[in-house]
């Protein structure tokens, strides 16, 4: 592979959150290659867009703190080795990890790498700002909102691996680094690139490794961007990666898969907002729903839910969902323990995912960070390069070659409740339906999901 100039590489700590970020960037004009995972050198995919932005996607959200840091430092020296300027650490707009990282762990590896920490003189701090207001995350005071609620007394709070009981984040991100965690507070954005500038300035003088940055609007972000534009690292989520490359001419993008395609939805979020996806969709198209507690008594549940897609495929997509009501959510994690029913669900949604492909399936939405990371891995996927976008943070991605593999991969919170109707056009309801009509009834519950 010939090798190409990035401007901006980006490091993502899950799947969905790599198409979040990618998505956000070709729709500021930037043109964007995805990978998931670090390439190996001679099997990197198609060339880098120069002067673009490139995005390695990992699952490190996680994983021990060592792993991560592993990773990210191999997705680092990967991207820096073909020409990236910047750096940027993408995680989540709920920032979320556990008090032990993955975090602040993966934040002192790239300082370390990018050589800030070898610098004979002060230095501005990182820049750490998860704010996407547009998704209903903001940073105020240093305290981490989802829409007018700490993010620590919202659902978003309760997520069953990364759980946050704290929305202070210089307080949390403190707790994941022994390096100085300083807060850039709103007062400081307002007056513009020229006074965060010198603000920064002055943190660094101070000793302040890591500015946490106040964001209650886009205007905040495009400050923050104008005034990171020379950092060789930057971390946050979509919304400051966005504003660091403002806006370019469009890009030539993927697209979105054409309208025949054969189509389905595999689902194993448990928010809200997939619930009510789910819900919505069952009511128009078959679907088969996956229990852990029936994987664990030994059903073959990836062979029945394959044979349920062999009948219904010909009328249009299918759904297969992992996705149920919190209670019943609490009461499989109860029976089975809530690792190994996350871990029966991921596995068996991957394998169904796979035979879903060799069925014929050319558009594919998954829904639910976990999940997706597992259905890329099992399809072999290494590579993709951005479409359009369906949802704000979520866009469509395909395979190159011949017989490209669309994919729409869902973080669990974003899209409406129409989404997976929405984003398979002429699919999903009576119009998708040969000779009109209402789908086949969807079949009993076979299982629950998380």
């Amino acid at each position: 592979m010939e090798a190409t100039s990035a401007a901006l590489g980006v490091i993502a700590d899950d799947y969905t959150g790599a198409v979040d970020v990618a998505g956000v960037l070709r729709e500021r004009g930037a043109a964007v290659n995805l990978h998931f995972g670090v390439p190996a050198d001679e099997a990197a995919g198609a060339p880098q867009p120069d002067g673009g932005a490139v995005v390695v996607a990992l699952k490190t959200r996680s994983v021990p703190p060592d792993v991560a840091v592993a990773q990210a430092l191999a997705a680092a020296r990967w991207l820096r080795a073909r020409g990236a300027r910047q750096l940027f650490f993408k995680y989540s707009s709920t920032f979320d990890s556990t008090d032990a990282g993955n975090i602040g762990p993966v934040m002192d590896a790239l300082y370390d790498e990018t050589g800030l920490a070898h610098s004979p003189g002060p230095v501005a701090p990182v820049l750490a700002c998860p704010a996407v207001p547009g998704y209903g995350r903001t940073v105020y005071q240093g305290h981490l909102f989802v829409g007018d609620r700490l993010v620590a007394e919202s659902p978003a709070g309760r997520h069953p691996l990364t759980p946050k009981t704290d929305s202070d984040l210089v307080r949390l991100l403190s707790r994941q680094t022994a390096a100085v965690v300083g807060l850039l507070p709103r007062q400081v954005t307002a007056g513009g690139e020229a006074a965060v500038a010198g603000a920064l300035a002055a943190m660094g003088r101070a000793g302040v490794r890591y500015a946490v940055a106040d964001a209650v609007d886009d205007r905040d972000l495009a400050v923050l961007g104008a005034a990171a534009r020379g950092h060789p690292l930057v971390t946050g989520a979509a919304g400051l990666a966005a504003a660091l490359v403002g806006h370019l001419p469009p890009a030539l993008g993927a697209g979105e898969p054409p309208a025949g395609l054969p189509a389905a939805v595999v689902s194993g979020s448990g928010t809200e907002a997939t619930l009510e996806q789910v819900r919505r969709f069952s009511r128009l198209r078959p679907t088969f729903r996956v229990v852990p507690g029936a994987i664990a008594r030994g059903d073959d549940v990836v062979a029945e839910a394959l044979a349920f897609a062999r009948r219904h495929l010909p009328t249009g997509p299918v759904l297969v969902s992992a996705t149920a009501p919190p209670e019943a959510v609490r009461a499989e994690q109860q029976a089975l323990g809530a690792e190994r029913a996350a871990r029966l669900v991921e596995t068996a949604l991957a394998e169904i995912a796979a035979g879903l492909v060799s069925l014929g399936v050319r558009a594919l939405v998954v829904a639910g960070g976990e999940t997706s990371g597992a259905v890329v891995g099992r399809c072999g996927v290494d590579h993709v390069v951005i479409g359009r976008e369906v949802a704000p943070g979520v866009s469509w991605a395909r395979t190159a070659g011949p017989d490209p593999l669309w994919l729409l991969l869902k973080s669990g919170p974003l899209g409406a409740p129409d989404l997976f109707a929405e984003a398979l056009p002429g699919r999903a309801g009576t119009g998708g339906v040969p000779g009109g009509g209402m789908p086949a009834a969807a079949v009993p519950a076979r299982g629950a999901g998380r």
